[in-house]
C-alpha cells in the first residue's frame, strides 16, 4: 500500500500497489502533486502476516522543480495589512 500526502498537510490518502512484471507500482494523483512537493511511505505485509513500513517513521519527501518562468497569476495580488494578503 502506498500513503501519500501533498508536503505540509497533515491528512493523507492511500493508494493500492500492484504486481507489474518485477516490480510494484502504484499511481498518484496529479492534484496531489503540488509545487510544495508530496511525501510518501509505503506498507507491505506478506502471507505469513509479517508486515513492514518504509520508512520506518514518518515519510519520505520528494521535492518538485518547476521549470521555466515557475508560478505567476495574470492579475496583481492584493496589497494590504492582512497576513493572507502579502507580495512575494
Amino acid at each position: 500500500m502506498l500513503s501519500f500526502r501533498k508536503a505540509g498537510t497533515a491528512s493523507s490518502a492511500s493508494s493500492a500497489m500492484s504486481l507489474v512484471g518485477t516490480q510494484y507500482e502504484a499511481v498518484i494523483p496529479g492534484a496531489s502533486i503540488t509545487s510544495q512537493g508530496i511525501e510518501y511511505f509505503i506498507t507491505a505485509q506478506d502471507a505469513g502476516g509479517n508486515a513492514g513500513r518504509w520508512p520506518a517513521a514518518g515519510f519520505y519527501s520528494v521535492p518538485v522543480r518547476i521549470d521555466g518562468e515557475g508560478l505567476s497569476r495574470s492579475i496583481a495580488q492584493p496589497s494590504g495589512s492582512e497576513q493572507t494578503a502579502y507580495r512575494l
